[in-house]
């Protein structure tokens, strides 16, 4: 069975088609009319490219360890950056764009489930950066992306208690801006404030007597 898009239960992405190498840098071209004459190439400086879905597809591999609601990872095993998103170079007819880089997981989700909702980015539902499988990927607001993570902010948003143990909720809750605050620690903390202050006050009356 070929592997498509539309069917995320295969375990195998998309092949190679028949007679591709399974490097497509060496894929080089005889003759410029060639890369003019219409069929899936991409050529750039003598060398002629395969269809960009194909250079994508490539370079992705089935997890045998990842997964995500039964289905598996798709690995990206080219270039990441340091957080591990994939980065993929993008082509256009006959020509590689130099510098031309988007997130791996993109491509995938615009290429089998069409584009990102204005407003909105993805979300990887497996917490797996480099997987590229596009129904492990969700769009969903900047902010909920930010806090279903595990970031400072993700892990600070899912406490219900403040560090000395108080809850975070109902009358012991005090919003300061985008903050919250344990009303007890504040209280206790300007307690120790206004106790410092008497304590300084005395004595320094004291050293003028």
């Amino acid at each position: 069975m070929v592997a498509s898009c539309k069917d995320q239960s295969t375990t195998q992405p998309f092949p190679y088609p028949e007679g591709l190498l399974e490097d497509p840098a060496k894929h080089h071209s005889l003759t410029f009319a060639q890369a003019a004459s219409g069929t899936e190439v991409f050529m750039a400086f003598h060398i002629i490219y395969p269809p960009e879905h194909v250079r994508f597809w490539s370079k992705v591999t089935i997890s045998e360890v990842r997964s995500y609601n039964g289905s598996q990872c798709w690995e990206w095993s080219a270039a990441k950056d340091p957080l591990g998103y994939g980065r993929f170079g993008l082509t256009s007819p006959g020509y590689y764009i130099k510098g031309k880089l988007i997130l791996s997981h993109v491509w995938a989700y615009q290429y089998c489930r069409g584009l990102v909702p204005e407003g909105l980015e993805l979300d990887h539902l497996c917490r797996n950066p480099s997987c590229v499988n596009p129904w492990h990927l969700e769009a969903v607001t900047h902010r909920e992306n930010v806090l279903r993570g595990n970031g400072y902010s993700a892990r600070n948003f899912r406490k219900t208690h403040c560090k000395w143990g108080h809850p975070l909720s109902g009358d012991n809750l005090v919003m300061k801006g985008a903050f919250r605050r344990c009303r007890i620690c504040l209280k206790e903390k300007d307690d120790r404030h206004n106790t410092l202050v008497k304590l300084n006050k005395a004595l320094r009356k004291e050293q003028l007597t």
